[in-house]
């Protein structure tokens, strides 16, 4: 994976969108002491967010191979485990994460309505 700034982390970790964008606002003008701690914070909970991926991702991956539907050879589980988190993790940095998840919401609705 690619380094990350600490606004990409603000990005891709899961905290209420309105609190995301005013830390991604205010950050820069924090003391040393605050950037600190919360850059502390924000670590952590990506480093969280990031073992959480890996285990789902890690679970699908067997899970589409036992099925048939996914074809890798063992040695390259681990590649595309990292691929798969690597592309989550960006997506979440690139807000295509949510917006993915908005229109599936909005997906199931209209089809609520429709049947």
């Amino acid at each position: 994976m690619r380094d990350l700034t600490i606004k990409e982390v603000i990005k891709a970790i899961p905290l209420e969108d309105t609190f995301k964008q005013k830390l991604l606002a205010e950050y820069e003008g924090y003391d040393e002491g605050r950037k600190f701690a919360v850059t502390k914070v924000c670590w952590d909970a990506f480093s969280n967010l990031e073992d959480a991926l890996r285990a789902y991702w890690r679970e699908k991956i067997i899970s589409e191979i036992a099925s048939g539907t996914r074809r890798v050879s063992s040695e390259d589980i681990e590649n595309e485990l990292e691929k798969e988190v690597v592309k989550e993790i960006e997506d979440r940095i690139t807000g295509q994460k949510e917006d993915k998840a908005k229109l599936e919401d909005i997906r199931a609705q209209l089809e609520k309505y429709i049947k």
